[in-house]
């Protein structure tokens, strides 16, 4: 292996290196770190030899996890370069907050719909690391409420937890989705409830989320689940 080799596999794994790139950031950061004026066609060498071995992950052409960086890369981090304004929500929030049974495998987020722009196009993406799911939301109801309420805060863009819950109950009742509500078993007792009443006011869905809170409340006040439940799924 070359000093400049080793040089770059040192940088990656630096907590200073970028998590991610696409093909013309990391020639750039080649050229920069490693100090080179490699031509673009030994570059691409690199970064094909450093893909086969998933020290670069791919996840589709042009755009790179690196696999070197810690904490892990995750694919939630990159989903705004697959659908540009994208925002990871709904099921993958609430499910990595510990509010769902069961951590859903594939990312999902609502990318907000502004009037007069044209529709990106939502549904499954297949990645090379894993699977995407775009949800279309207004933009209106996404924004409405405080940024504190709804914007975690994290370095890339994604929802809190109380606004996840509430786009999953918008999204399942405008009639132009097929997603079911969110599931009665749901543990909320992280959630902030003040923030869920100020979101549910300000996105003109406080009916919707009563009736959907006394259905869970029926649910788990029911003799059966109760019997068979050791959590307490308090509002």
């Amino acid at each position: 292996m070359k000093m400049s080799e080793r040089k770059l596999l040192l940088e990656l794994q630096s907590s200073l290196a970028p998590r991610f790139f696409t093909t013309e950031q990391f020639h750039d950061y080649v050229k920069t770190t490693v100090d080179i004026e490699g031509s673009d066609r030994s570059i691409n060498r690199w970064l094909d030899a450093l893909s086969s071995v998933r020290i670069l992950k791919k996840v589709r052409r042009g755009l790179f996890l690196n696999g070197l960086s810690k904490p892990q890369v995750k694919l939630a981090e990159v989903v705004h370069l697959v659908r540009s304004g994208a925002v990871v929500d709904l099921m993958t929030v609430l499910g990595e907050c510990g509010a769902l049974n069961n951590l859903p495998t594939t990312v999902t987020c609502i990318i907000p719909l502004r009037v007069g722009i044209p529709t990106p196009s939502v549904g499954l993406v297949e990645t090379e690391v894993g699977k995407v799911q775009f949800f279309g939301m207004s933009s209106s109801v996404f924004y409405a409420g405080l940024a504190a309420d709804r914007e975690a805060t994290t370095t890339y863009k994604r929802s809190t937890p109380e606004a996840a819950l509430l786009n999953w109950i918008y999204l399942s009742e405008n009639g132009r989705s097929r997603l079911t509500p969110p599931p009665l078993d749901i543990d909320l007792s992280s959630l902030d409830k003040k923030a869920l009443s100020r979101l549910a006011r300000a996105k003109g869905l406080t009916a919707q989320y009563e009736a959907w809170k006394e259905r869970v409340l029926d649910y788990q006040s029911s003799p059966n689940v109760q019997a068979n439940s050791l959590v307490v799924l308090g509002f």
